[in-house]
């Protein structure tokens, strides 16, 4: 059976078919084909479309085949080989400055990648305190990411200085090739912190008073510095101190295990731990309440030879001494202050 294609007997031809032209152009919207003549497309056409279709529904089989069947179990174990890991991006701790903007609290990288804490003024080792590093265990991991204060202004204000760490996300191979890694939580950086303390002040005021301890043979010392007009801490020294740097990297042993036996006690901060006798430092107090109670003037003079004598009645006509510090000679309120005249204030 045999089909055939039905011919056109229909004679007739609108006018518009014929009369198409120039004149008469104008008038059709060309925006919806209006004017042109219907062209069905050839089989031919119909054909290409066809054999592209096929072309590429065969090209993808094939690659499914070729991944899923012929490969798919060589692709199925490097997958399962490759492995993702959360890395710790560590954040970088805030410095510490001194009042001129020295920086005695920063960072350092180390060789091997590392950052540790440096701190360039030992002297203030009382006074800033030290870190401890992230821990690993035996193999390799982080069971302690934190760059923690144990000491100091570095543990009083570990928070704001720690900053917050952040993660890695890295795709390994079987070979240990980084495939990707991206950050999925950016560190942040910590605060930076501001002292009242002169550094450079605190180094020759250390030195000052370390030689003074080792020329009189005292077991320890201790003095601070601060601005009259404000009350601000200018220099704090705490002598035997000890070494920040060598507390923060656990080492030299020897070095720490010296501080532990040492008679001094390095790690009391003579300065503000220790426990003293008030001493001539309640003199001022006591002349002020003296002026506000009229008994002395701001006028009034007594003579410091150096010594007072008080009668001794066990056994009678005997006097007992007391020794100043040095004969002043003439002394008003104020001189006894600054020259802290013992006489001055007993009698």
């Amino acid at each position: 059976m045999m089909w055939r294609r039905k011919k056109r007997w229909d004679s007739e031809i609108a006018p518009d078919e014929i009369f198409l032209d120039s004149s008469n152009a104008p008038a059709f919207d060309r925006a919806r084909f209006e004017g042109r003549l219907e062209k069905p497309l050839p089989q031919s056409a119909f054909l290409s479309l066809a054999g592209m279709l096929t072309l590429f529904f065969l090209v993808l089989i094939t690659r499914a085949w070729n991944l899923q069947v012929t490969h798919g179990a060589d692709f199925a174990a490097e997958s399962a080989r490759n492995s993702l890991e959360a890395r710790t991006l560590f954040a970088p701790r805030g410095i510490i400055i001194d009042v001129n903007g020295a920086t005695v609290a920063e960072n350092i990288e180390k060789e091997d990648g590392s950052v540790r804490r440096n701190y360039p003024v030992p002297a203030l080792g009382q006074i800033i305190g030290y870190v401890s590093y992230p821990k690993k265990d035996a193999k390799g991991i982080y069971y302690d990411t934190k760059q923690t204060g144990l000491t100091g202004l570095e543990a009083q204000y570990d928070a704001l200085l720690a900053g917050r760490n952040g993660q890695l996300l890295t795709e390994t191979d079987a070979l240990g090739k980084v495939r990707s890694e991206g950050v999925v939580v950016p560190a942040e950086s910590g605060k930076t912190i501001q002292l009242s303390i002169d550094a450079n002040l605190q180094k020759l005021f250390a030195r000052a008073l370390g030689a003074i301890v080792e020329d009189k043979h005292f077991i320890a010392g201790a003095g601070v510095i601060m601005d009259v007009h404000t009350g601000a801490v200018r220099a704090m020294v705490s002598y035997p101190s000890f070494d920040p740097n060598v507390m923060a990297s656990g080492g030299p042993s020897k070095i720490i295990a010296g501080y532990s036996k040492d008679p001094g006690r390095p790690f009391l901060d003579h300065a503000v731990q220790g426990v003293y006798a008030p001493g001539s430092i309640v003199k001022p107090l006591m002349a002020s309440g003296a002026l506000t109670d009229g008994l002395i003037t701001q006028n009034t003079v007594i003579d410091d030879p150096g010594f007072l004598s008080l009668p001794y009645p066990y056994p009678p006509g005997k006097s007992f001494i007391y020794k100043g510090w040095k004969a002043l000679g003439i002394v008003d309120v104020r001189k006894a202050i600054a020259w802290s005249s013992d006489i001055f204030f007993y009698t």
